[in-house]
């Protein structure tokens, strides 16, 4: 299977009428009405009423907090068709102009991008770094590596063109061996013959 991303946009919904709604709250109510409320709440009442928090993938903020992801970044989601390792992590970690990034599930990851720097340009480079097609040595190459050797062997190839081989020299052999009989997505190609 090919290695694909599909990118979204990521952005805050509207934290700016949240804002103004606390904020008319707040000039609505009289002293003793936000002494009140401060003393259920805990908080100074001088201080006026907490700011909301927003969500983030990467944690919560204040609305007006300047260090929030939506403030400092151009925040983008990719969304993958493979589990995300360790080793992509790390090749993402070295790319150069990712401010943040974070693995939100096994097929999922959040970016910001930092300001200086192109999401195009970026896009481009994560995207070679992480779909690269791994060098696969072709059939005929594994089979003639497999010929000129003196030992049992069978070669697996499922339908995707992923190839597997076992030879004899592995522990297990007819117990693996056995094992690809039974796959039913792909052919088997054998040398009993030694």
């Amino acid at each position: 299977m090919k290695r694909k991303i599909a990118w979204e946009l990521w952005q805050l919904e509207e934290p700016e009428k949240n804002k103004e709604e606390i904020e008319e709250f707040n000039d609505d109510l009289d002293e003793e009405e936000i002494t009140g409320i401060g003393q259920f709440m805990m908080f100074d009442p001088a201080m006026g009423l907490p700011m909301p928090k927003v969500k983030t993938p990467i944690g919560s903020y204040d609305i007006d907090d300047p260090l929030s992801p939506n403030k400092m970044f151009e925040c983008w989601i990719g969304h993958t068709n493979f589990r995300i390792t360790q080793s992509d992590y790390s090749v993402m970690d070295s790319i150069n102009g990712l401010g943040c990034m974070r693995v939100i599930s096994p097929n999922r990851f959040f970016v910001g991008i930092e300001k200086l720097f192109d999401f195009q340009t970026l896009r481009l480079e994560i995207e070679s770094l992480l779909c690269k097609e791994e060098e696969k040595e072709s059939l005929s190459e594994v089979l003639h590596r497999l010929g000129s050797s003196k030992q049992k062997w069978a070669v697996f190839i499922n339908h995707d063109g992923e190839i597997q081989t076992i030879t004899d020299q592995e522990d297990g052999y007819q117990k693996k061996l056995n094992a690809l009989k039974k796959l039913k997505n792909g052919n088997i190609i054998t040398c009993d013959d030694v």
